[in-house]
């Protein structure tokens, strides 16, 4: 099947594939994106206190010691001795719009699976096969159990990729777009009367302080055009990347963006608002079990001579720089250098 012809019917967009150019596709694609992020702006608001609902226990942040440490060859090693000063995966790959599409996690601890499917999602784009997509945050987050860890109080996304490597992943977008195989189901919350809520059978119901896990259904949603399992595709075994400024450069520089784990302390959450990097400075964590956070990836810069890490979060668009943020790089601020990990499609 056309790589382009295969897009359009994950996004489900109601014209006939066979009669689209290649570019007609593009554009419309664009427009789904954009339409996608714009709307989202406008409905997704945080709770002050909602941010560590959606955190996970601190022992998911250290990578597992059985993951291999990727390392790096001659040319990686010669990549990362000439990095740019600046790089933004966004410009780099531009066709790759799945790398600035900022899903949401909402009241639940699936980061790592979001973060996981995220990163998944942007390498089938950057390298072979090259397919623009949105792989599904719910089948990782449903149906990998406690082989990743423990559903919306966290996982490890070094074995969530090891699960497309071994059982492969749907498409799916986030709740509000409700497009591919397996879109995300958990509600997005956002004020409503006073009150912090979602829509409900055309009402509206407060939300818990975390959903419950979804269910591993392994079947597409109606409509769709492909089966369960003729809608998979996979990736080869997740690895660790040395804890390093340079070799994480040059991982993302040769192959797209990584996940990182680090922790959360209470001036992450509104930092954006007083300062443009962020750098731990007060508070502690006040979540039991911890206050873990996975992340992407995907770029790096200099401000004002601080360097910094140019990352992807899961929190929706109204929180920080449209979804974004920067955190001080070449520190290891709050352990977010420590535990990088990344894995490839299988060609």
């Amino acid at each position: 099947m056309n790589t382009f012809l295969l897009v359009v019917l994950v996004f489900s967009i109601s014209i006939a594939a066979e009669e689209l150019s290649r570019k007609e596709l593009l554009s419309l694609l664009n427009v789904n994106a954009s339409r996608s992020v714009d709307e989202s702006r406008n409905e997704e608001q945080l709770s002050p206190d909602s941010f560590t609902d959606m955190l996970m226990d601190a022992k998911f942040i250290k990578v597992p010691e059985d993951t291999p440490i990727l390392k790096l060859k001659k040319t990686n090693f010669l990549m990362a001795t000439k990095v740019r000063e600046s790089f933004d995966a966004r410009r780099e790959w531009p066709k790759c719009w799945s790398i600035g599409w900022i899903r949401q996690q909402s009241q639940c601890g699936s980061c790592w699976a979001v973060a996981a499917a995220s990163m998944a999602s942007d390498r089938m784009c950057i390298n072979a096969p090259y397919y623009p997509m949105m792989l599904s945050s719910e089948d990782l987050l449903s149906c990998c159990g406690s082989y990743c860890g423990n559903g919306c109080s966290g996982g490890w996304p070094d074995k969530a990729l090891n699960w497309w490597a071994t059982n492969g992943l749907v498409t799916g977008t986030d709740y509000s777009d409700h497009q591919g195989c397996r879109p995300y189901t958990v509600p997005t919350c956002s004020w409503h009367n006073g009150v912090y809520s979602f829509p409900y059978n055309g009402a509206y119901r407060a939300c818990p302080e975390t959903f419950s896990v979804p269910q591993c259904y392994q079947q597409c949603q109606n409509g769709y055009f492909r089966n369960y399992t003729q809608d998979k595709y996979y990736g080869q075994p997740a690895y660790h990347v040395r804890p390093d400024v340079s070799a994480i450069q040059a991982e993302i520089l040769e192959h797209g963006p990584v996940v990182a784990t680090f922790t959360v302390y209470e001036d992450f959450n509104n930092f954006y608002k007083r300062e443009s990097i962020y750098q731990h400075r007060s508070g502690g964590c006040k979540r039991p079990g911890g206050c873990g956070h996975v992340v992407k990836i995907i770029g790096w810069g200099v401000e004002n001579q601080i360097p910094y890490w140019l990352c992807a979060n899961s929190w929706g668009t109204q929180w920080g720089d449209g979804g974004f943020f920067r955190i001080r790089r070449g520190t290891n601020e709050c352990g977010i250098e420590t535990n990088v990990v990344a894995a490839m499609p299988r060609k």
